[in-house]
Order: C-alpha cells, then sequence, then structure tokens
C-alpha cells in the first residue's frame, strides 16, 4: 500500500528528448518533401569551450535532418562592425535562410546591435526587434526556441494555463522575458524575479507553475514550492560531480505534479525548434 501511495506522488516528467525527436522527425519529413536544403549559419566569437561542443550538437542533428550547416567561428579580437559587415553579406545571400549568434559573446561585442543586424526573416533565435514586438501582440512566428521549447512540453502534456500563476526566475532574452510573453499571451498570471528581487522564495511558494532559469545550483530547494507544482528547469550549472539544475530535482519529485529532467527536458527541446525555425525561415522565403 505505502509503495502504490509512493507511485501516486511522484511527478510526471516533461521529457524533452521524446517530444524532440518527434519534433525532429516531422521537420525531416518536410525537408525531404520540399527537395530543398535549409542553410543555417551559426557565428561564434572566440574559443569558448561549451560554446562549441553546442554547435557541434547543433551542426550534427542539423545535418542528420537535411540541412545544410556553417559554422562561421571569429576570433575574440575582431569588433562588432566587422561581425555585422559579416552579417549584411549574409542577409542578402538568397542561399542562406536563418543566421544564429552563440551567446555569451564577448564583452568587446555588442550582443544588441549583433541581434538587431540579423534580417527579422532569417532570425531563428527571435531576438530582433520587430520579432519581439510581434511576440508582445501574439502574432509572432519566430520565437526564441528555448522559450517555445518550454510552451511545447506544457502543450504536449495537455496542461492549461489559463488563469495558472507562473513565476520566473530569471529574466534573460532566452528564456525569461520571451516566457513571460508567451504564458501571458495564454492568460497566465506571471511574476517575474531577478537577483534583486526581494524575499524571492515568498514568490516560488506561490507559483502553480515554477521556471528557474538562472544556472545557479540548487537555488531554488524543495521547502521553496509548493505541493504540485509544475516545475520547469531551464539554468544548469557542471561541476566536477555532474550537471545540476536550478532546482533541486530529486527531492521535488514527490513534490512536484509535473518536472522537467535536468537532462533531457528543455535542452533537446531548443535544439529541435531552432532547426524548425530555420525551416520556417526556408519556407518565408
Amino acid at each position: 500500500m505505502q509503495i502504490q501511495e509512493w507511485k501516486y506522488k511522484m511527478a510526471k516528467i516533461l521529457n524533452g528528448t521524446t517530444l524532440s525527436e518527434k519534433i525532429n522527425k516531422k521537420t525531416k519529413e518536410e525537408i525531404q518533401k520540399l527537395g530543398t536544403h535549409p542553410h543555417l549559419v551559426a557565428i561564434q566569437v572566440g574559443d569558448n569551450n561549451e560554446s562549441t561542443l553546442y554547435i557541434k550538437h547543433k551542426s550534427s542533428k542539423a545535418k542528420e535532418l537535411g540541412f545544410i550547416f556553417t559554422h562561421l567561428k571569429f576570433k575574440e579580437g575582431i569588433t562588432t562592425m566587422k561581425i555585422v559587415e559579416k552579417i549584411n553579406e549574409m542577409n542578402i545571400n538568397n542561399n542562406i535562410d536563418g543566421i544564429m549568434v552563440q551567446l555569451p559573446l564577448p564583452e568587446n561585442i555588442d550582443k544588441e546591435l549583433i541581434s538587431q543586424s540579423i534580417a527579422p526573416w532569417k532570425d531563428v533565435d527571435g531576438f530582433h526587434p520587430l520579432n519581439k514586438g510581434l511576440l508582445d501582440i501574439d502574432r509572432a512566428e519566430l520565437i526564441p526556441p528555448t522559450a517555445l521549447g518550454v510552451m511545447e512540453l506544457l502543450k504536449e502534456a495537455r496542461l492549461n494555463l489559463k488563469g495558472r500563476h507562473v513565476v520566473i526566475v530569471g529574466t534573460g532574452e532566452i528564456s525569461g522575458k520571451p516566457l513571460s510573453k508567451l504564458f501571458l499571451n495564454k492568460k497566465s498570471t506571471v511574476t517575474m524575479c531577478n537577483e534583486n528581487t526581494k524575499d524571492i522564495f515568498e514568490h516560488t511558494e506561490k507559483a502553480d507553475i515554477l521556471v528557474a532559469a538562472v544556472g545557479k545550483k540548487h537555488l531554488i530547494k524543495n521547502e521553496h514550492i509548493k505541493e504540485g507544482v509544475i516545475i520547469i528547469n531551464i539554468g544548469i550549472t557542471k561541476d566536477e560531480s555532474g550537471i545540476h539544475g536550478d532546482v533541486e530535482y530529486d527531492m521535488m519529485l514527490e513534490k512536484a505534479s509535473y518536472i522537467t529532467p535536468i537532462v533531457g527536458g528543455t535542452g533537446p527541446m531548443t535544439v529541435a525548434l531552432l532547426l524548425r525555425n530555420t525551416l520556417l525561415c526556408h519556407k518565408l522565403k
């Protein structure tokens, strides 16, 4: 009887690996029907090892699905304007469908100017001001992949978002800010928290849906959430003991109703939807 009760209380896993495979399969089928090969260019500045690994993974998955993938790597000393000049060349190149910039960028590079220089119809990251504005009015087609991946996971689980209190810890451009708009567009009530938020756990304890997107190991612990909460972990950190989430995952399994795994949650969804955005850019062209 105790075993049955324990199983009943275990959170349902929002499996990004499984859903991303479904999305990738559909993307590959669409490319085969089109008979063309969408072309994605990834820009990297400097020799950040983690960035290089991420790009290799994206390249491998892209080629597997039928994309052309170009890795454009600049030395760290390059100027913002030199990168903008190269982006302008790619904007008018009809053989290139999507342009992405691998973050982080060195401090000497103006990230905002780089984002603004990518043509909105080739902006697979959804960072251009035009695409951000369209997201505000619920008309966006190119949405930041990580944020879109979260919404797809919730949609797959058939979870009703209307009226839910969503607490987002982390206000970055990749996930926190676009997610706030996506949830608002679904008629959720949204609370945004950052490093300056006072009594942050008073907010997390009230969340129906909690999104953690900071990159700080076990920032949010079991005592900081309420029974039955839906947990989306985006932020991760790596150390000698392995990969860790912003949430204390193992302790939350018996308290949350749904939860994303630390590995195989939002990560594979980000890559799948980056490539789906590239296919969309190709079709828009």
